[in-house]
């Protein structure tokens, strides 16, 4: 254990060591700032050049979990709303998605990508229901948890069309 010059972070350094090459990863509680006892937990992993923030843990419950490059929280817990962010450090609901940076959801290189929300029914997950939400569609799909059998049951496309049964709705 290791603290700063100003005594506002005490640090646990794990240690693997591999010859020639260390892996560290870190656990430090460090203080807000040097004038509130509020504190925060920061667990960090080194890439092998620098040390990437990976959870923190605020003072007053809130959670962030870090992307790949340790610097923009991705997933974000507030604990004092009870709302959950996914891609988004401010969830302007109980659970706020984002996919990319102007809010809207990526559609991705299948054209049903997006945000898909899953309820499996039975003990052996043969029944499913699943929505997908991108920007071209709303869809609600069902069939089996494998996709080999999932049917439409209904579509809204983004111009206000409707499709029950038929996934190119004219009107």
């Amino acid at each position: 254990c290791s603290s700063d010059l100003t005594g506002n972070t005490s640090t646990i350094s794990l240690t693997q060591k591999a010859g020639t090459q260390n892996s560290i990863a870190t656990i430090s509680a460090n203080r807000e700032d040097a004038s509130t006892s509020a504190s925060r937990l920061l667990f960090s992993t080194n890439d092998g050049t620098s040390t990437l923030q990976r959870m923190r843990i605020n003072n007053g419950g809130d959670i962030s979990f870090y992307e790949d490059t340790g610097t923009t929280a991705k997933l974000f817990w507030d604990a004092s709303a009870e709302s959950l962010g996914i891609g988004t450090s401010s969830p302007a609901e109980k659970l706020d998605v984002i996919v990319d940076a102007t809010g809207g959801l990526k559609l991705g290189t299948n054209a049903d990508a997006g945000v898909t929300l899953t309820s499996y029914q039975g003990s052996t997950n043969s029944n499913v229901r699943n929505i997908d939400f991108n920007v071209q569609n709303f869809v609600v799909n069902t069939g089996s948890p494998t996709g080999t059998t999932v049917s439409e049951a209904f579509r809204v496309t983004n111009d206000g069309n409707v499709g029950i049964g038929n996934s190119s709705p004219s009107s």
